[in-house]
């Protein structure tokens, strides 16, 4: 099983933003903090599929306040899978865009960038970095482009 800790759930928001804030205040020298696995995993459609998010979630969408937990994404209809999709995606950007400003606070010469996939993979990472680096949350981005290793090139 993947262990995260998911943006939605704010002891582990708090709990990230405090570790990223301590680095921020106690190295004032720091040249940059970046952000890697800023996202929800792509192997397991439902992390973050719990009854928490799942309330949270029906107050920021009250359409769906009748319908209960469901037990995979898979149960989900076409418009409600768009909608906890665009869920998660602003749970990512909040935690950039509060975290990245309070680091600014503390060390305004700070350079914040992110490890992020260089393709459209929204559906997939709820990662739209390019929204963070048009508002200014991050200042830089780090494509992972990676390729398959290939043993028999050696």
């Amino acid at each position: 099983h993947d262990l995260f800790l998911d943006p939605a759930n704010p002891q582990a928001k708090a709990f990230a933003q405090s570790i990223l804030l301590e680095i921020a205040a106690k190295y004032p020298d720091l040249d940059g903090i970046q952000y890697d696995y800023i996202r929800y995993p792509f192997k397991n459609e439902n992390m973050g599929l719990n009854q928490n998010n799942w309330k949270l979630f029906q107050t920021e969408y009250p359409r769906y306040k009748q319908i209960g937990l469901p037990e995979s994404s898979k149960q989900m209809s076409a418009s409600l899978n768009k909608d906890w999709n665009q869920f998660k995606v602003t749970q990512i950007d909040e935690f950039v865009s509060e975290s990245s400003r309070k680091m600014k606070l503390i060390n305004p010469a700070l350079t914040i960038s992110a490890a992020v996939f260089p393709l459209d993979l929204n559906k997939a990472l709820r990662q739209e970095w390019k929204g963070w680096i048009e508002n200014g949350w991050i200042g830089r981005i780090n494509p992972m482009t990676y390729v398959p290793h290939d043993a028999s090139a050696r």
